[in-house]
Protein backbone atom coordinates (compact mmCIF):
# COMPACT_ATOMS: atom_id res chain seq x y z
CA UNK A 1 0.00 0.00 0.00
CA UNK A 2 0.98 3.29 -0.89
CA UNK A 3 1.90 5.28 1.96
CA UNK A 4 0.28 8.87 2.23
CA UNK A 5 1.39 12.05 0.62
CA UNK A 6 -0.02 15.29 2.82
CA UNK A 7 0.08 18.39 1.48
CA UNK A 8 -0.58 21.85 3.13
CA UNK A 9 -0.69 25.13 0.87
CA UNK A 10 -0.05 28.02 1.71
CA UNK A 11 1.53 32.05 0.56
CA UNK A 12 4.85 32.63 1.23
CA UNK A 13 6.52 36.39 0.24
CA UNK A 14 8.27 36.99 -3.04
CA UNK A 15 10.09 39.67 -4.72
CA UNK A 16 6.80 39.79 -7.06
CA UNK A 17 4.53 39.26 -4.58
CA UNK A 18 3.21 35.93 -2.83
CA UNK A 19 4.31 32.67 -4.25
CA UNK A 20 1.84 29.63 -4.34
CA UNK A 21 4.22 26.67 -2.24
CA UNK A 22 2.36 23.09 -2.08
CA UNK A 23 4.76 21.44 0.70
CA UNK A 24 5.29 17.64 1.70
CA UNK A 25 6.15 17.12 5.00
CA UNK A 26 5.68 13.89 6.93
CA UNK A 27 4.12 14.31 10.25
CA UNK A 28 5.43 10.15 10.89
CA UNK A 29 9.61 10.87 10.56
CA UNK A 30 11.60 13.56 10.61
CA UNK A 31 13.40 14.65 7.30
CA UNK A 32 16.83 13.99 5.88
CA UNK A 33 16.74 16.47 3.15
CA UNK A 34 14.96 19.46 1.62
CA UNK A 35 13.81 19.29 -2.47
CA UNK A 36 12.36 22.07 -3.95
CA UNK A 37 10.55 20.91 -7.10
CA UNK A 38 10.49 23.15 -10.45
CA UNK A 39 7.24 22.75 -12.79
CA UNK A 40 7.89 23.29 -16.72
CA UNK A 41 7.91 26.46 -18.31
CA UNK A 42 5.18 28.53 -16.91
CA UNK A 43 4.80 30.06 -20.92
CA UNK A 44 3.83 27.11 -21.65
CA UNK A 45 1.66 25.80 -19.46
CA UNK A 46 3.83 24.83 -16.63
CA UNK A 47 2.41 24.45 -13.38
CA UNK A 48 3.26 23.16 -9.78
CA UNK A 49 0.56 20.62 -10.68
CA UNK A 50 2.27 19.00 -13.76
CA UNK A 51 2.53 15.24 -13.82
CA UNK A 52 6.45 14.88 -13.94
CA UNK A 53 6.76 17.36 -11.22
CA UNK A 54 4.27 16.14 -8.61
CA UNK A 55 5.60 12.59 -9.11
CA UNK A 56 9.09 13.71 -8.52
CA UNK A 57 7.64 15.49 -5.20
CA UNK A 58 5.88 12.23 -4.03
CA UNK A 59 8.82 9.76 -5.09
CA UNK A 60 11.21 12.25 -3.36
CA UNK A 61 8.95 12.92 -0.14
CA UNK A 62 8.85 8.91 0.12
CA UNK A 63 12.51 8.55 -0.06
CA UNK A 64 12.73 10.35 3.03
CA UNK A 65 12.59 14.86 1.96
CA UNK A 66 10.63 17.20 2.78
CA UNK A 67 9.31 18.59 -0.71
CA UNK A 68 8.04 22.01 -1.87
CA UNK A 69 6.47 22.55 -5.21
CA UNK A 70 5.28 25.98 -5.88
CA UNK A 71 4.04 28.23 -8.87
CA UNK A 72 6.40 30.04 -10.74
CA UNK A 73 5.01 34.18 -11.02
CA UNK A 74 2.00 34.67 -12.97
CA UNK A 75 0.67 31.39 -12.72
CA UNK A 76 -2.03 30.07 -9.84
CA UNK A 77 -2.65 32.10 -6.86
CA UNK A 78 1.42 33.30 -7.20
CA UNK A 79 1.31 36.67 -8.11
CA UNK A 80 3.78 38.90 -10.77
CA UNK A 81 4.33 38.29 -14.53
CA UNK A 82 6.92 35.88 -16.05
CA UNK A 83 10.31 37.59 -15.78
CA UNK A 84 12.23 35.53 -18.75
CA UNK A 85 13.77 33.46 -16.01
CA UNK A 86 15.10 35.83 -13.99
CA UNK A 87 12.20 36.50 -11.70
CA UNK A 88 11.67 32.93 -11.78
CA UNK A 89 15.05 32.00 -10.26
CA UNK A 90 14.06 34.75 -7.33
CA UNK A 91 10.69 32.48 -6.81
CA UNK A 92 12.77 29.12 -6.25
CA UNK A 93 15.06 31.07 -4.31
CA UNK A 94 12.35 32.35 -2.08
CA UNK A 95 10.65 28.93 -2.00
CA UNK A 96 14.15 27.42 -0.80
CA UNK A 97 14.85 30.08 1.57
CA UNK A 98 11.15 29.61 3.39
CA UNK A 99 11.87 25.80 3.58
CA UNK A 100 15.44 26.13 4.85
CA UNK A 101 13.81 28.14 7.78
CA UNK A 102 11.51 25.33 8.66
CA UNK A 103 14.61 22.53 8.47
CA UNK A 104 17.44 24.21 9.50
CA UNK A 105 20.72 22.53 8.67
CA UNK A 106 18.94 19.80 5.99
CA UNK A 107 20.67 19.72 2.72
CA UNK A 108 18.40 21.27 -0.14
CA UNK A 109 18.04 20.21 -4.09
CA UNK A 110 16.40 21.56 -6.66
CA UNK A 111 14.86 19.06 -9.19
CA UNK A 112 12.56 19.52 -11.72
CA UNK A 113 12.32 22.04 -14.78
CA UNK A 114 14.61 24.56 -14.62
CA UNK A 115 14.22 27.67 -17.14
CA UNK A 116 16.83 28.34 -19.51
CA UNK A 117 17.51 31.42 -21.09
CA UNK A 118 18.41 31.17 -24.81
Amino acid sequence: MASAFPVTKSLIAGDAGAIEVAAHISEERAPSAIAVVAHPHPLFGGTMDNKVATTLARSLFDAGAATYRFNFRGIGKTEGVHDDGRGETADLLAVAAHARAVHPGLPCGFPGFHLVRP
